[in-house]
């Protein structure tokens, strides 16, 4: 039987609104303000995770007060664990498949399409922490600092794979009273936005370990299509995000483009 993949594209805004005069109170666009800066960016990549993940099903309501509280914490937990043994197949066909490889090429394709970055280098790191994101801030020897944070990852079901790719760009000047790390807070970006792409089996079943199953099938065959695919598609996402004119604010807040099929 032929299995069929959907692929859809979506953007995921920041709400937040920043009381930097260059954001233009909108994070999801990078104000003209801003694309007028003149100086080089470091753009760093970030892959945090080591395998394929999998979300948790959404939080359960236990009751109110402490009791409930401790009895929702223990269901998640469980829910969590399962999951996570749940998609141990796919974890072993994904073995040597290099997704960190492929995050550092679609970025280095993505920011050479965009000139006003200025892109002085790509460097990649698995620190996603504050605290790491802050020392590169101090190290990198440019006024601002691009992060491009990846993560991919199986939705509850089991039958959509979804890869994000969160873009921020920060400040080095410090803030006045402020911790270092509060650079890299929402108020304080001069740009933050998160865009997903998510693959979706065409036949899923009902069952979350046969869809797992259907991923893992032939050395995890269709999971390394599908990702190769979403970051191949982030070459051109990402350009695109970035540049949005400020007039069509609107517009990138959430946008969601016509699926594609896959047979493979």
């Amino acid at each position: 039987m032929k299995r069929y993949f959907y692929f859809l594209f979506v953007f995921f805004a920041a709400n937040s609104v920043s009381s930097a005069s260059w954001a233009s109170g909108k994070l999801y666009i990078a104000s003209d303000q801003l694309r007028a800066m003149s100086g080089d960016r470091i753009v760093d990549v970030i892959v945090p995770q080591a395998e394929i993940s999998v979300e948790a099903p959404p939080q359960v309501y236990a009751g109110g007060g402490i009791l409930g509280a401790v009895i929702a914490s223990s269901i998640q937990s469980s829910r969590e664990k399962n999951g996570e043994a749940r998609i141990l197949p796919l974890r072993n066909a994904l073995t040597g498949f290099d997704v960190d490889g492929l995050a550092l090429d679609a970025t280095k394709a993505a920011v050479a399409n965009v000139p006003w970055l200025h892109a002085k280098s790509v460097a990649f790191g698995k620190d996603s922490s504050l605290v790491g994101e802050s020392t590169l801030l101090d190290t990198n020897g440019t006024d601002q600092t691009m992060f491009v944070t990846y993560s991919y990852s199986l939705e509850p079901s089991c039958a959509t794979l979804k890869i994000s790719a969160t873009v921020a760009i920060a400040n080095k000047a410090a803030i006045a009273d402020e911790k270092p790390v509060k650079r890299l807070s929402a108020d304080n970006l001069a740009y933050s936005q998160t865009i997903t792409y998510t693959v979706s089996l065409n036949t899923p079943s009902k069952q979350r370990e046969e869809n797992v199953a259907q991923w893992s099938s032939d050395n995890g065959k269709f999971a390394r299509k599908a990702l190769t695919a979403g970051f191949e598609a982030l070459k051109t996402l990402l350009p695109k995000a970035l540049s949005t004119p400020e007039s069509d604010a609107k517009s990138v807040k959430h946008v969601v483009f016509d699926g594609q099929v896959l047979n493979p």
